[in-house]
């Protein structure tokens, strides 16, 4: 890693490189340092916070997410790379971190909780998904089933929770919208219901149209 007193900032993407700069111009990331890892991911030092009341404590306002640690079909990471990546992350300020069980198809939760050992869990708030998956986990190309039915979504978070060696998840958002024929009524209930069982702490959503958005908001599903 970069030694953050040497180095300003570093990045070979022309587009990551100035969407950095123009966070500093703005105020965003003061003095933010970045470094480039033997995996692709970048690390924050001197992360900048801001304050999510109904969280009750103060968020990196850059996140980790982790959809390329397992080395399937989002890129070729070992997972040696990707534990370390984690803890440059965790360790220089970044304590909001997002997976999914279709990332690698669990495999970017298991690195995630193998690299959350060790104290790093209770540093982070750690939010994953429910709703999407691969048709064959081995095979990305025959596409993907949005399930959000209450018998998926029980299976979904207990798979998760194991994975991640944790016994709940910070965040748990509706990856997309379900496109099976389960009823919205009862995917709000089960998220309802995980969370009153203590297994999630906040729902959530990812990328909803903005009429199931609404929805969700109007049955205070959504925190």
């Amino acid at each position: 890693f970069h030694d953050p007193g040497i180095l300003p900032f570093e990045h070979p993407e022309p587009k990551i490189r100035k969407l950095v700069l123009d966070l500093i111009d703005a105020g965003r990331l003061p003095e933010a340092v970045f470094c480039l890892t033997p995996a692709g991911a970048l690390g924050l030092y001197r992360a900048c916070y801001e304050r999510n009341i109904r969280i009750g404590k103060d968020i990196s306002v850059l996140c980790l997410g982790t959809w390329a640690l397992g080395g399937k079909q989002f890129g070729a990471v070992t997972q040696e790379d990707a534990v370390a990546a984690v803890h440059a992350m965790i360790d220089c300020g970044v304590n909001i971190v997002d997976t999914a069980p279709i990332y690698a198809s669990g495999g970017s939760e298991e690195v995630l909780g193998k690299a959350l050992q060790g104290g790093y869990r209770d540093k982070v708030f750690l939010i994953t998904k429910f709703g999407s998956e691969f048709v064959d986990p081995n095979d990305s190309d025959k596409g993907t089933i949005k399930d959000s039915s209450r018998k998926n979504m029980l299976k979904s978070i207990d798979a998760s929770l194991k994975r991640l060696q944790t016994d709940y998840i910070d965040g748990y958002l509706m990856h997309w919208d379900d496109r099976v024929g389960t009823p919205i009524e009862e995917t709000i209930a089960c998220m309802k219901e995980l969370k009153n069982a203590g297994k999630v702490r906040f729902l959530g959503m990812s990328n909803l149209e903005r009429d199931l958005a609404d929805r969700l908001l109007a049955d205070g599903v959504l925190d």
